[in-house]
């Protein structure tokens, strides 16, 4: 059985890490923001990087699972322009974005 010690170092480490969970997140929102092509995809992938950065850590899968939507609807619109250089750099982005939401256990919930 461990020792109180052992118990209240383990409630410290859970704040920050929850808090690189939604920082991490926001980043890979950040970087997906960056590289959207049209205006209406930049405010939707902007207010989800908003959510990352504002949301209880209990919201942060709801919050990817929402952002590899819209990712895969940027991809879609790039690969459908003929934007072959957009459409390699989105999709860098989602499987990155996708990765970490996935080793994070964001998208169990």
């Amino acid at each position: 059985m461990p020792d109180s010690t052992s118990r209240i170092r383990w409630v410290a480490v859970m704040p920050m890490t929850q808090q690189y969970l939604c920082g991490e997140l926001a980043q890979r929102l950040a970087q997906l923001e960056s590289a959207a092509a049209g205006q209406a995809h930049c405010r939707a992938v902007h207010q989800l990087r908003r959510d990352a950065e504002s949301s209880p850590p209990s919201a942060l899968g709801a919050v990817a699972r929402q952002a590899l939507l819209l990712a895969d609807a940027m991809c879609w619109d790039a690969l459908q322009q003929g934007d072959v250089s957009t459409f390699s750099h989105e999709t860098a982005i989602a499987a990155e974005l996708y990765e970490f939401a996935t080793c994070a256990r964001l998208l169990d919930a």
